[in-house]
């Protein structure tokens, strides 16, 4: 959903003598307002990022019905500085990451030096063995050497016996540390393809699984893309505020989540739109399991008692396809299911060969 519309007739001049030629054009400021939004949303910038999108929003209509030099200097130092709101968060989650990643590094560069000193000890203790065997070739009595080689193979043993318990407790440090090393590197993966504010998947994640998918689907196993966009969102959030906002997101997701199967993907794909993969499902099955699930939107309450519906589009893989003709379907789909009144779900066939031909 494009933060301002596109207008590529309409110039908002910037100078106020016409002798003046530098201007900047709607589209360039739809663009740029574009740009600070994908940057957003593909960072790991945490709650902050759904207040600075719709910031980004609120600003790009302001700047939509500008046409005088002075409510354009009012709208200056506001853009300005959720601007540089959107650089400072992502930011911040780049320096997350690297202090997550210094962690892991300092955990392995310890585990190693462990390893290392525990050699350096058993280098020790066998080169002072091998110099008091040395020292027995010069020993004359005989009773005596074998007193002094009795000893020295107690000594071995113990060695040995020391050196294998040691060398377990380092190899069990190494596997829990590992052990806790994989952790960490899965949370901060899951993390960074989870959306902060509905716990779903994020858009990052969701473009990547899809990926996944189209490239490793069987020929003749069907897969579905479904769109999801909350009806009249802005309205909800002007009424009831962002908190609410955020509330009726996550029961959307919740109940988006609860109505498709435990192996279909749910992503986050925009500010209010919301996205599923369903593998091994038919166009005409995946329509009537979606319709129950617009039906379920609608009949509850959310937040303070605010009542949301949405529309879907949806349409089925083919062959040729990738994942960016298959969102374009579904996004048509789902426009349509908006000029058709809302709340509803709207199916996009696959296009024939002869159409195909056409083209």
């Amino acid at each position: 959903m494009p933060i301002i519309p596109l207008m590529s007739i309409e110039i908002l001049p910037l100078r106020e003598r016409a002798d003046e030629t530098s201007c900047a054009t709607l589209p360039v400021a739809n663009e740029l307002l574009r740009c600070f939004a994908l940057l957003i949303e593909s960072s790991d910038s945490g709650e902050t990022s759904e207040p600075l999108l719709q910031e980004l929003r609120t600003h790009g209509l302001a700047l939509l019905a500008a046409r005088e030099r002075s409510a354009l200097e009012t709208l200056t130092q506001p853009l300005m500085s959720t601007c540089q709101a959107a650089v400072a968060a992502v930011q911040r989650g780049q320096q997350m990451r690297r202090q997550d990643f210094a962690g892991l590094l300092s955990i392995i560069r310890n585990t190693v030096e462990s390893l290392a000193k525990g050699h350096e000890r058993s280098a020790a203790d066998m080169d002072a063995s091998t110099m008091r065997l040395d020292q027995m070739k010069d020993v004359g009595n005989v009773f005596h050497l074998k007193q002094m080689l009795a000893q020295e193979v107690i000594t071995l043993r113990t060695l040995a016996t020391d050196r294998e318990r040691e060398h377990a407790q380092v190899v069990g440090k190494l596997n829990e540390q590992l052990i806790l090393a994989k952790t960490q590197l899965t949370v901060a993966r899951n993390e960074a393809a989870t959306d902060a504010v509905t716990g779903v998947t994020n858009r990052r994640g969701f473009d990547r699984s899809l990926a996944d998918y189209i490239r490793d689907a069987h020929p003749t196993t069907p897969l579905v893309l479904a769109l999801f966009d909350v009806d009249g969102f802005k309205a909800i959030n002007d009424t009831y505020g962002h908190p609410t906002g955020d509330v009726v997101l996550r029961d959307v997701a919740s109940a988006i989540r609860e109505s498709i199967r435990q192996e279909d993907v749910v992503g986050r794909i925009g500010g209010d739109e919301f996205a599923v993969i369903a593998i091994g499902m038919t166009l005409r099955r995946a329509e009537f399991r979606l319709k129950q699930v617009v039906r379920t939107i609608a009949s509850r309450t959310y937040g303070q008692g605010a009542r949301v519906s949405v529309s879907c589009g949806v349409s089925e893989i083919s062959a040729g396809d990738t994942s960016g003709t298959l969102f374009q379907r579904s996004d048509l789909a789902l426009l349509s299911a908006k000029q058709s009144g809302k709340n509803c779900v709207v199916v996009r066939t696959p296009p024939t060969i002869r159409s195909l031909m056409r083209r």
